[in-house]
């Protein structure tokens, strides 16, 4: 448990969220800085995350991750591995038309 610890302040850092039963993954990073970028890890899946003040880029360099909602502090166009994907805001929460099923490798983008 101890050597976990260390691990919960990154989440507590970086703002993530997640919620595996509604297909949700949230990040608000404490400092608003120009460029942040930190890991992530959920049941299946792992990856990086950069965010800046116009994009915001969520890439799977390992497993595998259903997305049906992203919560983020920014919105826009967004598309995964290249291709535009309908999404509708509701509550401050960015819910996608279709789950977006996201492999090593994939890319979701928000610019």
């Amino acid at each position: 448990a101890r050597s976990m610890a260390s691990y919960a302040l990154l989440n507590a850092f970086s703002g993530f969220q997640f919620d595996l039963r509604e297909g949700m993954l949230g990040f608000d990073p404490i400092l608003k800085e120009e460029h942040f970028a930190s890991l992530w890890s959920v049941n299946g899946a792992w990856g990086k995350v950069q965010i800046s003040e116009d994009e915001f880029a969520l890439t799977v360099l390992g497993g595998e991750i259903e997305l049906k909602k992203l919560m983020i502090p920014q919105s826009g166009t967004c598309k995964v591995n290249q291709e535009a994907v309908d999404v509708v805001v509701e509550d401050g929460c960015m819910v996608f038309g279709e789950p977006q099923s996201l492999t090593t490798g994939g890319v979701l983008t928000i610019r």
